[in-house]
């Protein structure tokens, strides 16, 4: 007899066969590209390691490298440090305002480094930021922000959030009676924190800096912004001025994208050879709240340093952009007699390509958000409910996009629907496949998460009464799935609104989306337009998140009544 067809089945197939193809067609396109000796062909014969080698010996190219490297690494350990010690004093101390310290920790997050950056040139350019005039009246040199310091001073600060998440959640769930042990033992509370406490926590630790160097390694606006005034050009830079001279080099873009790429994995190996063979089971079936540790004479300075990062992150920046947003024309002094909204009107009513660009993000964005998180709950059924022999695949699918740098994913992508038969390439629709490609992972993520918690007994039981995978799926699974599918949801929506350098290299002419928009009008120096359009861009998060947040409330409270 003919097993019965299973339409579920068939979907988790062309689900995992559309995955691995969104994944690994990129990348091979990329390393062929990288091989080939034609720059404008990537399926060729003539194939070596020409690019590499010229990449490799010319000094203009390894000087961007160790630019790099150098960024990367540094901005990674001050995120570090600015964001484990944030983490710890929020989650374990008795330090005042904690609430308004992680919120105020949380908001860089969803303000793109590149945004960080306007507001840092305004304040800190030699000749014109407001930051640099008020310390000159106490005699103070002025800083140069334009420098690989002013680069890694962004960067870092606009990553601790990254790693203040990862080990603010770590700690929270740590189990104290370890702490307790050590305190029993003889030692003494800060020897706790570095002896037992923080080494603990140290898988979330590494995550968030593997997470950070990736990024920072990958990142394009904020070198792009900071570093072109003194010609200081870093891998991302150089992938995006070789795709966009006249004849284009893809080839070399293509080998600087796959030496990059190396870099990430490299660091990813090198944490999984760190945490290999240990331990660190924290949580055990005794649920006790957390000891807050009281800081004594040590309060009033780990305040200061909590809100001062507060001022120097959110505050001050977005204070400098709305200033400039609101004057009719910039030139580096402070004044409030002649603010006006004439730039928001204009970019309003006047302005069709900034229209078209607001419509442009809100339709990609909450497209390929929607889009991700269903194809988040198909995936998600096939990890913890399916034996499927192509579960290894997805993972794997699912951990390659994490590690390869936004840059040399867009290029990846860019390049292989040039060759694809399907009309994509100088569409809209290539901006909803970057988007789909690069963030799916941590839609699976957020929904796995929920789903774990599920007992497949209530998913079971449905089956055992004659319903199918769609009757499970929409009266149970779906409805507590709600929680996970709102923050996976909000979270992706926020990443592509602010998303540049995926956006950057695919959208179309007509098809600018306003992370982009807002990078050219940089580069026409018109920096009341982009400081108006960031505002705008800022405000938009904001009220998405207000909104979802509400929505949130109302599906934890009808999750915990079904349940």
């Amino acid at each position: 007899m003919f097993a019965r067809f299973r339409p579920e089945v068939l979907l988790f197939q062309v689900t995992a066969v559309l995955l691995t193809l969104l994944v690994a067609a990129p990348l091979v396109t990329l390393i062929l590209g990288s091989l080939s000796g034609n720059s404008h062909e990537a399926f060729t014969t003539d194939l070596g390691f020409g690019n590499f080698e010229r990449v490799l010996t010319q000094s203009r190219y390894l000087t961007a490298l160790l630019n790099t490297l150098r960024i990367a690494v540094a901005s990674t350990v001050i995120a570090t440090i600015v964001g484990v010690a944030l983490a710890w004093l929020v989650a374990r101390t008795d330090m005042p305002g904690r609430w308004l310290v992680h919120l105020g920790v949380v908001a860089p997050f969803f303000v793109s480094p590149f945004i960080g950056a306007l507001a840092w040139d305004l304040l800190l350019s030699p000749k014109i930021g407001v930051l640099n005039q008020f310390l000159g009246l106490f005699g103070i040199a002025p800083f140069d922000i334009y420098t690989v310091g002013g680069i890694i001073w962004v960067m870092g600060i606009y990553y601790a959030p990254y790693v203040y998440m990862f080990v603010q959640s770590a700690l929270y769930n740590l189990d104290p009676t370890l702490e307790e042990a050590a305190f029993m033992s003889g030692l003494s509370p800060w020897r706790t924190v570095f002896k037992v406490s923080l080494p603990l926590v140290s898988p979330a630790i590494m995550s968030g800096m593997l997470l950070t160097f990736v990024a920072a390694a990958g990142q394009f606006g904020v070198p792009s912004l900071l570093g072109t005034p003194a010609r200081i050009n870093v891998m991302t830079t150089y992938i995006y001025d070789l795709t966009n001279t006249t004849p284009s080099r893809f080839n070399l873009a293509s080998a600087m994208s796959v030496i990059l790429l190396l870099i990430a994995c490299a660091a990813l190996y090198a944490q999984h050879r760190v945490m290999r063979g240990r331990s660190y089971v924290t949580v055990g079936g005794k649920s006790t709240r957390p000891k807050t540790l009281k800081l004594g004479a040590a309060r009033v300075p780990a305040t200061a340093f909590a809100y001062l990062f507060l001022i120097l992150a959110s505050v001050l920046p977005l204070l400098m952009l709305a200033y400039v947003s609101l004057v009719p024309y910039y030139s580096g002094h402070i004044s409030f007699t002649n603010l006006t909204l004439h730039h928001y009107i204009s970019l309003i009513r006047d302005n069709q390509i900034a229209r078209r660009a607001f419509v442009n993000t809100i339709v990609v964005s909450v497209g390929s958000a929607c889009a991700a998180v269903a194809l988040g709950v198909i995936i998600s059924w096939i990890q913890l409910r399916t034996r499927a022999w192509y579960r290894g695949a997805v993972s794997m699918a699912l951990v390659l996009p994490v590690a390869v740098p936004a840059i040399v994913l867009g290029l990846a992508i860019m390049w292989t629907w040039i060759y694809a038969p399907v009309h994509v390439y100088g569409t809209t629709w290539l901006l909803f496949v970057g988007y789909l490609t690069g963030y799916l992972p941590f839609a699976v993520r957020s929904i796995t998460a929920v789903h774990q918690q599920i007992d497949k007994s209530l998913e079971e039981a449905v089956s055992m009464v004659g319903g199918g995978w769609l009757t499970t799926l929409r009266y149970v699974t779906m409805p507590l799935l709600k929680p996970g599918i709102a923050a996976g949801w909000t979270l992706l929506f926020i990443v592509f609104v602010r998303e540049l350098a995926i956006s950057i290299l695919l959208y179309a002419p007509g098809g600018e989306v306003m992370s982009v928009l807002i990078y050219n009008r940089w580069a026409e120096g018109d920096y009341n337009a982009l400081a108006a359009m960031a505002m705008i861009q800022v405000a938009l998060m904001a009220v998405v998140i207000v909104l979802i947040g509400r929505v949130s409330k109302s599906i934890f409270r009808e999750v915990q009544a079904k349940s």
